[in-house]
């Protein structure tokens, strides 16, 4: 078995460079993931502190601060729909780079494969 440093499709200059946006790609998905994380807790504590509203007589949906509530619910609903999408597309990046990376891998095995037993 090759070791990493000995295998010539691993040190690929082209699978490097693929593993390389991988790498970047992943890391620039982690803040879409928790920004879309943190508008899904948000949605959902203030439907939960609404709903504990209606249930104890402070103001139903037609009072000031229930219609307040409302809007709020909504617009929070908006926000975490808006960072999925952006979460969504940062996505779509990874599964890009993953698929280059399978492509470069490939192509390398290939010319190593008609490099022959010699390299």
């Amino acid at each position: 078995m090759l070791s990493a440093s000995d295998d010539p499709v691993a040190t690929d200059p082209g699978v490097k460079a693929a593993q390389l946006a991988v790498r970047e790609t992943r890391e620039a998905f982690e803040p879409f993931e928790a920004a879309w994380l943190a508008a899904v807790a948000e949605h959902r504590r203030e439907e939960l502190a609404a709903d504990q509203h209606r249930g104890d007589g402070q103001g139903g949906l037609f009072s000031f601060g229930g219609q307040r509530r409302l809007r709020r619910t909504g617009d929070l609903a908006r926000k975490r729909k808006d960072a999925r999408e952006e979460m969504k597309l940062a996505w779509r990046r990874v599964v890009e780079a993953n698929d280059g990376l399978r492509e470069a891998t490939t192509a390398a095995r290939i010319r190593v494969a008609e490099a022959g037993p010699s390299g």
